[in-house]
């Protein structure tokens, strides 16, 4: 699953059904007391869930690059995390071929056999020859090398302390400087040459909380479109600002990530008034 860190590991096994349906199993670790570690763990685990499947079942080579182009996901508006004990996930798995070296990914989450979210996921592989030709002028040395500069006020991003924030003042309201502080375990697991996507939707969950503070912004809905990797060696600029739509008690968010002049991803996430 490309990960190095024992703890970031979340997927505990996988078993195949036939007719390109699976399940896998993962257990979430005791949550913290605040409501940040939800879209972390959920991401993950769709992430996590989706690799060992295309790993195991689907021939993708673990030497092969994978590329995330879509991820969107549902949850549940009244499911919490559970407090002080681990929680065991299941993810009922569906999978087609969109190409020859790609996929689409169906995923059920359930906890204690509750459904409790859904996932929609497209990515794709390339051998490491091709993706060494493609992302030659970006080598790993651009890991840690790029100036970090000072974290807007981690109670404006719903966080509690400056290592966890993502989002640097920039020059004016709904715009904000990527912080890629590699520093940061939870997002950046080991080096690679470009931002990890888990990174770009922390960002967006944390820009969606200041322009609709000061009330939690909890994510029940995300839908993400990927279109070119984000750099270190650049600053990368996110956008936000509140979807005016019909009062149906859900507020939606755009998230924009700008580099280089050039929309590098975009993100819509929602949340529902009181969850």
């Amino acid at each position: 699953m490309h990960l190095q860190q024992e703890e970031a590991v979340l997927v505990t096994g996988w078993s195949s059904h036939g007719a390109d349906r699976y399940t896998a199993t993962a257990r979430w670790p005791e949550a913290a007391d605040e409501e940040s570690s939800e879209l972390l763990l959920l991401t993950q685990t769709i992430r996590q869930s989706c690799l060992v499947v295309a790993h195991a079942e689907r021939s993708v080579p673990l030497s092969h690059q994978t590329l995330m182009e879509r991820l969107d996901f549902s949850l549940a508006q009244d499911y919490r995390v559970p407090r002080n004990k681990p929680a065991d996930l299941v993810a009922d798995v569906s999978c087609r071929s969109t190409g020859h070296r790609s996929l689409q990914v169906r995923l059920t989450l359930l906890h204690a056999e509750r459904p409790i979210g859904e996932s929609v996921v497209d990515f794709s592989w390339i051998a490491p020859a091709v993706y060494r030709r493609l992302r030659g002028e970006h080598p790993h040395s651009a890991w840690g090398k790029a100036p970090v500069p000072a974290p807007v006020a981690a109670h404006t991003v719903g966080r509690a302390h400056a290592s966890e924030v993502v989002l640097a003042p920039a020059d004016r309201p709904g715009r904000w400087q990527l912080r890629t502080d590699v520093g940061n375990a939870a997002l950046y697991d080991h080096p690679v040459d470009h931002v990890p996507g888990l990174v770009l939707i922390e960002a967006a969950c944390q820009a969606a909380q200041v322009v609709t503070g000061p009330a939690v912004f909890r994510p029940v809905e995300m839908a993400s479109a990927y279109a070119r990797y984000v750099e270190f060696d650049a600053p990368c600029w996110i956008e936000a600002a509140v979807v005016p739509v019909p009062d149906d008690g859900v507020t939606r968010v755009e998230v924009t990530g700008v580099q280089n002049g050039r929309t590098a991803f975009g993100i819509t996430l929602a949340s529902a008034s009181g969850a």
